[in-house]
């Protein structure tokens, strides 16, 4: 069934790859529609093909005007097969999305209205190379498998996300404890422990004999595992440990490609990321963090800057976005904005600024200060959203700060005015 509607309908009818001259033949229900009735169809199936070779190249299925089922075709072959839910104003991905290669299925994904929830990829013999899950309602539960070619296990994350049969074992999920044998170059390489998609034990192998890295604590009461990885040439990348419950507790550690010193240092309790410490390549502390709390998918704390002979540099009040990934490298900081009040000194340990910020922008008073003439100075400046409104210049008298000049901004006009406070006037340093 036809029927003119002015909702348009997002598909093409030219398919790109496909060395056509000329536009695709459309038929729905086998009879030949135009590009304007494509837009038009109410439900069924419209087949599009090479007008010169008759070869299907695109079909679409249709129902109450939206597109719930589409497959494309190569050289006559089926190359991708895609479900939509059918929901006016939305239409996501709702189902399997299978893509092909020669009629042989090399990825799945499924799909939850547009979230994706399982994935998998395969080799081009046929056999898994990929699975992944992940909840839809808590994206932080996400699990993964990984294999060789052989069929080794290469890689495994457990969460409650439960990728199959086979990983719901592997991961403790039916509540019993689960080891599995891990592969690197198609050498066991490490022992996991799981119960309840939780890590509890990791055991590095070495040849046929095992090198534990799980290390029972003082008390006998907890365990904590070493977890390390390596660069692709052999070098460290991280050092990880895990407490008894497979939480990150104690210091973590992250190597920069093609040094053996490490650049970051994380301390967590429980699970909790606690401190972080990024390193200059002498091995001096760069710059040091102590997390509070989390907030709106950000984290607050503090942080202390050093200059690379150790003297303090700076200090304050900040935040990171909890979802950004921190560089690992001795060139690169971390990406977090200042928020409250910081102070600046320079390498003699004379205090050079005291500032407040907000969101990353300096906000309130700001006041520098500095040297001329052989005298102490200070200036001090009012900011709104990151631009100075109002600046003060001071001298030092005695045991009081004496105001020598004033400047008034006005942003909007870009015009500024001066009132001068003393018999001399005074220029910012």
């Amino acid at each position: 069934m036809l029927r003119i509607t002015s909702r348009p309908i997002l598909l093409t009818i030219f398919i790109a790859g496909q060395g056509l001259a000329s536009p695709l033949e459309c038929l729905h229900n086998g009879e030949v529609i135009g590009s304007n009735d494509y837009a038009s169809v109410e439900t069924g199936i419209v087949a599009c093909q090479d007008p010169v070779t008759k070869i299907i190249v695109k079909e679409t299925e249709f129902k109450n005007w939206m597109v719930i089922r589409e497959k494309t075709f190569k050289d006559g072959t089926l190359h991708k097969e895609t479900s939509f839910d059918g929901i006016p104003g939305q239409n996501k991905y709702h189902g399997w999305k299978n893509t092909f290669s020669e009629g042989v299925p090399v990825r799945e994904e499924l799909y939850e209205h547009g979230v994706p929830i399982l994935q998998r990829v395969y080799f081009p013999d046929g056999s898994l190379k990929l699975a992944t899950a992940a909840l839809v309602n808590d994206k932080s539960q996400k699990s993964r498998v990984e294999f060789d070619r052989q069929g080794n296990l290469v890689a495994i994350q457990c969460s409650k996300a439960a990728i199959g049969p086979k990983q719901t074992k592997w991961c403790g999920l039916d509540g019993n404890e689960s080891t599995v044998t891990v592969y690197v170059n198609g050498v066991q390489n490490k022992k996991l422990t799981f119960l309840d998609g939780h890590l509890k034990i990791y055991e590095h192998l070495e040849g046929e004999e095992i090198a534990s890295d799980v290390r029972q604590s003082k008390n006998q009461e907890s365990f904590e595992s070493l977890q390390v990885e390596n660069y692709s040439d052999g070098g460290k990348k991280f050092e990880k440990h895990f407490n008894l419950e497979g939480k990150l507790d104690g210091i973590q550690r992250f190597y920069a490609h093609g040094s053996e010193q490490f650049v970051i240092e994380d301390l967590y309790e429980n699970g909790s990321w606690r401190e972080s410490r990024i390193f200059y390549p002498n091995g001096r502390t760069k710059i040091h963090f102590v997390w509070e709390k989390i907030k709106s998918g950000k984290r607050f704390g503090t942080y202390r800057s050093f200059f690379s002979e150790g003297g303090l540099e700076s200090k304050g009040d900040c935040y990171e976005l909890v979802s950004k990934i921190w560089p690992v490298s001795f060139d690169a900081l971390p990406t977090f904005l200042k928020h409250g009040v910081s102070l600046t000194w320079d390498e003699e340990g004379e205090l050079r600024e005291k500032s407040n910020w907000q969101d990353g922008e300096r906000q309130g008073i700001t006041e520098y200060y500095f040297t001329r003439s052989g005298k102490n100075r200070m200036t001090r400046a009012t900011y709104k959203n990151g631009l100075s409104e109002k600046e003060m210049e001071f001298a030092a008298e005695e045991r009081h700060w004496k105001p020598v000049s004033e400047r008034q901004l006005n942003i909007s006009k870009a015009r500024q005015s001066s009132l001068n406070l003393n018999t001399s006037k005074s220029s910012r340093r």
